[in-house]
């Protein structure tokens, strides 16, 4: 089976290294690359979001928050807490904070997703 970071590095420059081919990865790739993994590695779907936009929102919301500003983030974490994976050491680190929003970013697309699927525009 395919390990998350070999996945990561495969959907973002084909396999070869993880430095992106031409410049930095934007910040939309990285999205994207993370809602794939959250698809291919972690098993969701369209069909488990149906209906959860407001969740998906909330849970974008608490990877959003930047820790250290007196607001506790996982206040208002919409699962159980055995999916709150914030990422380890200080998110106030470039590479850290990167990380968080891009999981926020990427939870964000899937509730968007979820409303056009029901033809909400």
């Amino acid at each position: 089976m395919t390990k998350p970071a070999d996945l990561t590095v495969t959907l973002r420059v084909g396999g070869t290294t993880d430095q992106p081919v031409h410049g930095v990865v934007s910040g939309v790739d990285r999205i994207a690359v993370e809602r794939a993994r959250q698809k291919l590695v972690e098993g969701w779907s369209a069909a488990h979001d149906r209906g959860r936009t407001d969740e998906l929102a909330l849970a974008a919301s608490c990877y959003a928050v930047p820790t250290g500003r007196g607001v506790r983030r996982t206040l208002r974490w919409p699962w159980s807490r055995v999916w709150w994976k914030p990422v380890a050491g200080s998110s106030r680190a470039a590479a850290a904070r990167i990380r968080e929003l891009e999981k926020a970013g990427a939870l964000i697309a899937a509730a968007i997703d979820d409303i056009l699927a029901r033809g909400e525009r």
